[in-house]
């Protein structure tokens, strides 16, 4: 009696040992999908924003700065109070406290991707 348990419990940490290894590959899968969304949404609306944007006494930015800086900002997640705060900054900055569509998609990506990266994280590998 006493072997089947011990065969039971030893099947069981096998098991969960699986599940482990599992329930990772789906945490970094999720993770990749969260970030690629977070980088195509802000890709589209910082690029609008930027192409739009010439800051007094300066020229627009050319498509390749633009380019650059759009990949630098979302070569890793803001923190929650970060994103809190852009988006502080952007409605400030909008005609009537109002966002556009593409604004929405874009922090409501950043949100699923920290919920699935975690706040901060860089780029996973598998979407460089």
């Amino acid at each position: 009696m006493r072997m089947r348990w011990i065969a039971l419990v030893v099947a069981l940490a096998g098991c969960a040992k699986g599940s482990a290894a599992g329930a990772a590959k789906d945490s970094a899968l999720e993770c990749t999908a969260a970030y690629g969304e977070y980088d195509r949404t802000w890709r589209v609306a910082w690029t609008s924003d930027l192409a739009e944007t010439a800051f007094k006494g300066t020229t627009p930015l050319d498509g390749k700065e633009r380019e650059a800086l759009v990949t630098e900002i979302s070569d890793s997640l803001p923190t929650r109070r970060e994103l809190a705060k852009l988006r502080e900054v952007h409605l400030a900055g909008t005609a009537g406290g109002t966002e556009t569509r593409m604004w929405i998609d874009a922090w409501a990506a950043a949100e699923r991707a920290i919920d699935a990266c975690g706040e901060g994280a860089r780029r996973p590998a598998a979407s460089r």
